[in-house]
This record gives C-alpha cells, structure tokens and sequence, in this order.
C-alpha cells in the first residue's frame, strides 16, 4: 500500500542510535519499480566499499590506458559485464566478515531480490537487511521463513491523535478544529 509509512518506519529504524551502533556498515538503497541492476551496485559499492586514496593522474593514465585497450580487444558488452562482476565482487567482499545493515527501500520484483542478494554474505555475523514493498509475495520470496511486519491504516481516532499531537502538542486543539476533526 502506498503512502503508509513504511519508508518512515525503515528511516526510523536504520537512524535510531541504538541500531546504528550495533553494525560495523550501514546503507540504504532505494531500488524503485525502474530499476537497473547496475545503478544498484554501484549505489551499494558507493556506500559499503571504503574508499582509497590511490587516485592521481598517473592512476587516472593507467585506468585510461587499461580502458583503451579492453576497448580494443572485447565487446562492450563483455567489460560492461566484466565490470560489473568486479564491482559486485568489491562490495562483497567489504562486506564479509562483518555485521552489516542494508534497507532496501521500495523493492518491486523478485528479479530485482535476485540480483541484489547474491552481494550479501551470510557469515553468521548479525547481520540484516531490511526490505520495504508494496508487495507481501516479494517480501515473502525474499524470507521464506519469516513474516513480513505489514502496516495498516490508522482509523479516525487514531489519525485525529496523531494530527493533534502533531499540530499542536500539549497545547490544545482550537474548539472549532475540534469539532471538524
């Protein structure tokens, strides 16, 4: 369901103190109906993969060069690919033999799960990973043996006291919003 606050409830989640000093790496991911597999790792790479202090010109030359001549001699296809597996090697192995947290927000296909799960280890480390859907099927294929935490809707007394402790705190709801809400 959209709008419900699962987004909200995951934030909340991944920025409360005492989560966040639990894991050794943290990310969030927003993954999307449109998604591109590649845009995806390298949001991924961008936040788990320290970064290195190896870049300067003559790096930049040799990456260059490197580049030049796989142009020369593959496909693009075939170093778009092998960059990638590089990439999603890199993220990996960053990510092994640590207790990591990944949110993975708005997940809409079980290709899109597919694609991105195969970068996390399992090494029993306490690691999690936290998935929000519209779909309870994607939640489900992505754990089998857990229960997806679903949200409902809040009904009026519960949404008029959200509203007024928003609106006004302890101070009080004016008599005639009162009687509209």
């Amino acid at each position: 369901m959209a709008g419900i606050g699962k987004t909200t409830l995951a934030k909340r989640a991944y920025n409360d103190p005492s989560v966040v000093n639990r894991f050794d790496v943290h990310a969030w991911i927003t993954v999307s109906q449109e998604y591109r597999e590649r845009d995806i790792l390298f949001d991924l790479c961008y936040s788990v993969v320290p970064p290195t202090n190896e870049i300067n010109q003559e790096s930049d030359k040799q990456a260059a060069d490197q580049l030049y001549g796989e142009l020369m001699t593959h496909s693009s296809k075939e170093i778009y690919e092998r960059r990638n597996q590089e990439t999603a090697d890199r993220v990996y192995k960053s990510l092994k033999w640590k207790r990591f947290l990944i949110v993975l927000d708005d997940m809409w296909s079980t290709d899109a799960w597919d694609n991105v799960s195969r970068l996390f280890p399992d090494d029993n480390k306490g690691s999690r990973i936290i998935l929000t859907s519209r779909l309870t099927d994607l939640a489900t294929y992505a754990n089998p043996d857990g229960q997806p935490h679903r949200l409902d809707f809040l009904n009026n007394d519960e949404g008029w006291e959200l509203l007024h402790q928003k609106l006004f705190g302890k101070r009080g709801c004016p008599f005639e919003l009162e009687e509209i809400g």
